[in-house]
């Protein structure tokens, strides 16, 4: 029986291993998203078939276990994308406060990492529907041998925070109310709320601010945390576009 030549080309082709030239094409098209800075709308991501998502590595937000990505955001993020018929990447600055900075250098399409939505942000931002609120409270290891269960008794804790983040705006809000101020200190490596809150049990903190969902999960996981006094206003957190790419339809979920 004779075989048809284009079949034999076929069959030729599929026993060729992939040589170096096709490996590397092929790792170009996956990764090709990280070397190229653009602020994309709807139509770009459509056309490029990647969303770029920007988020922070937390047990929250986004993380690897077991091989395997998981968080809120990436479950959030990924059904977006799938919605879109694009694939997603997740890029993950080394600090929090590179997240605003990526965005509009256009390493990403856009913020997904628990960010509290803030008039000052705002005027830098677009931001989406508002997919959760929070309360904000201080939290302390249990145990601690200090009473915590007024705005009065933080007075004689020892907070830890960062200077440069929304949590520092509670603890002024607390200082105009009672008049005084707290004990601040300043948290300078860029740490995470979970591993602020890891330290407070290590004993290395007295105390420290985080949202109450935050709190929950890790009192779920077994770490020995209080959260008596709630401080400030509910924050609502949105995921974050540029604004010169307001054509998203995330931006009406």
């Amino acid at each position: 029986m004779l075989v048809p030549p284009a079949l034999l080309s076929l069959a030729f082709i599929a026993a060729t291993p992939a040589s170096p030239l096709d490996l590397d094409e092929y790792e170009w098209r996956l990764t090709r998203h990280t070397r190229f800075r653009y602020a994309a709308d709807l139509d770009a991501i459509k056309r490029r078939g990647v969303l770029r998502v920007l988020t922070r590595n937390n047990s929250v937000s986004y993380y690897i276990s077991r091989g395997k990505e998981r968080g809120f955001e990436f479950e959030l993020a990924s059904a977006f994308a799938e919605a879109l018929g694009v694939r997603v990447a997740f890029v993950v600055p080394q600090r929090r406060g590179r997240l605003m900075s990526a965005l509009f250098d256009g390493e990403g399409d856009l913020i997904a990492a628990g960010m509290s939505v803030t008039p000052a942000r705002s005027e830098k931002l677009v931001f989406t529907k508002p997919y959760i609120s929070t309360q904000r409270v201080v939290a302390t290891r249990q145990g601690l041998g200090k009473r915590i269960s007024s705005l009065e008794d933080l007075l004689d804790v020892e907070i830890h925070l960062s200077f440069r983040s929304t949590t520092m705006q509670d603890a002024r809000g607390v200082e105009a109310e009672l008049g005084r101020k707290l004990q601040l200190q300043d948290v300078t490596d860029g740490a995470e709320m979970e591993l602020m809150m890891e330290r407070v049990v290590k004993g290395d903190y007295e105390a420290t601010i985080v949202d109450d969902v935050l709190l929950g999960l890790e009192q779920v996981a077994g770490l020995p945390l209080e959260g008596t006094v709630a401080i400030g206003e509910q924050r609502s957190k949105a995921w974050a576009v540029h604004p010169a790419a307001p054509n998203q339809p995330c931006l009406s979920t």
